[in-house]
């Protein structure tokens, strides 16, 4: 519970640079490795994903920000949002995660070869309720709720 509070009262952003995208992209494989084991397909489907990112990142960022510099990073982090919830929506029917093979693994790395050649038409928008200013808390001042 006391997990719970804490990030209810912590002030989120948006990934605003390409540090922070990255950050939370590593943190995704935490995630997974956690839900499915480091030997699931998927994970490991993921982490040769992070890898390509991660060697080419100067080559991705620049095609990013000329995209939309200012919210390129976030919108990349937004489709791996998306691809994955898709992922486990259409998994979620299966008994067993870790021997699931009715569903393909998320196609991530078709989204590195379309940056390389300069599509970026897959780069999803970002919901309006992300875009709002967080109003700044004053000091001392409770999580809201709690």
């Amino acid at each position: 519970m006391n997990d719970l509070k804490a990030m209810k009262s912590t002030r989120t952003t948006i990934p605003d640079t390409w540090s922070l995208a990255r950050a939370l992209l590593q943190s995704y494989k935490v995630i997974l490795m956690t839900l499915l084991g480091d030997a699931h397909r998927v994970v490991r489907a993921y982490s040769t994903f992070l890898r390509g990112v991660i060697n080419r990142e100067n080559f991705y960022l620049g095609r990013l920000q000329k995209a939309d510099a200012k919210l390129g990073a976030a919108r990349f982090v937004r489709h791996v949002q998306l691809v994955f919830r898709a992922w486990f929506q259409a998994t979620w029917g299966s008994v067993d995660l870790t021997t699931a093979r009715a569903v393909a693994n998320p196609a991530l790395n078709d989204v590195l070869l379309k940056m390389s050649i300069g599509d970026l038409s897959w780069l999803p928008g970002l919901p309006a309720q992300y875009l709002q200013p967080v109003p700044e808390r004053r000091a001392g001042a409770g999580a809201p709720g709690m």
